[in-house]
């Protein structure tokens, strides 16, 4: 299983929306994931949405679209999947 992060644009003037996309590749049948839900609590950034990312009808990641109020620079938020085997689940 591979975790892969990507922005759509390095530069954003402020205001801006941002699409930052979290997704899984290559995971195997017997895990399962669990995507919560990003709580940001900043003045400087907005959460305008959070979307699943589909492939053949299983969720595989995250979709993030953001704003940014102020100037300089920024880290993208911290964010977990929680992965399940499924087959061992004790």
């Amino acid at each position: 299983m591979q975790i892969t992060s990507d922005l759509d644009t390095s530069i954003a003037s402020i205001g801006d929306q941002v699409i930052w996309n979290v997704r899984l590749n290559n995971v195997d049948k017997n895990l399962s994931l669990n995507f919560p839900k990003l709580e940001l609590k900043s003045d400087s950034i907005s959460l305008i949405s959070q979307s699943d990312i589909l492939e053949r009808n299983l969720i595989i990641g995250q979709s993030f679209k953001f704003s940014f109020w102020e100037t300089g620079n920024f880290l993208t938020p911290n964010y977990y999947v929680r992965v399940v085997n499924e087959l061992n689940k004790d």
